[in-house]
């Protein structure tokens, strides 16, 4: 068990949000929450900070396969491969 992983309930809290508003609209509201959370003084909070936004990335990919997976039925294993900007501005605002 990793102990820098987000909680359960962290990561129920993310999926219930993207379920509630939507991929789009969730992503702006739960990055918002973590840039507030990276412009507060806590200077103890990095791992959180960093966990919580490699969550909310990982929940949206998840959520995008799941919907592919009821939309096209397809069952057989599969691999999402993503490249590019979380180890920028979407990591580290």
């Amino acid at each position: 068990m990793n102990p820098f992983a987000p909680s359960a309930a962290e990561q129920a809290r993310v999926a219930a949000t993207i379920a509630r508003l939507g991929p789009r609209a969730a992503y702006r509201e739960l990055i918002a929450a973590n840039d507030a959370l990276s412009r507060a003084p806590d200077l103890d909070n990095g791992r959180l900070i960093a966990s919580t936004r490699t969550l909310i990335h990982t929940a949206l990919a998840r959520d995008w396969v799941e919907e592919q997976l009821r939309r096209f039925g397809y069952d057989r294993p599969f691999a999402l491969v993503a490249l590019g900007g979380t180890g920028r501005g979407e990591m580290a605002p």
